[in-house]
């Protein structure tokens, strides 16, 4: 459990530094996403192992360009997502009951996504996904 929380605090720390400019974040991850291989897919059971070292690799790797946050965010999360994948199958029970106070919290606290506010200046990677266009 240690492990996916220093993978949480490694992603969010990365993702701080890409957050304070988000136009260089919008160049950088169109850079990385045309050169790089997705990591964001789970691979076959067999390819587990060989693709979770190659992706801490990544997430260890000296960070020399802006770029290299955005890969390290990309292989935390694939990383994240592999061992909580693991640790569920572990730990079914306590995943479970995670689960059911996940979804009883969501029913509690739901909002309408009529309710979503775009912002005055929204993320470039945002306008490119919603179509927005330069009419904002």
């Amino acid at each position: 459990m240690q492990e996916l929380f220093d993978l949480e605090r490694l992603t969010e720390e990365h993702a701080a530094i890409l957050r304070q400019d988000p136009n260089r974040y919008a160049a950088a991850y169109e850079q990385y996403t045309a050169s790089a291989p997705p990591v964001a897919f789970l691979p076959l059971p067999e390819q587990t192992e060989s693709y979770t070292r190659a992706t801490e690799e990544i997430a260890r790797k000296e960070r020399k360009e802006f770029v290299d946050h955005v890969a390290v965010v990309c292989a935390c999360m694939f990383l994240c997502r592999v061992k909580a994948l693991a640790y569920a199958g572990e730990n079914q029970k306590l995943f479970l009951e995670a689960a059911a106070l996940k979804t009883k919290l969501h029913r509690e606290h739901i909002y309408a996504p009529s309710h979503t506010v775009i912002p005055p200046n929204p993320h470039p990677l945002l306008v490119k996904e919603l179509g927005l266009g330069k009419n904002i």
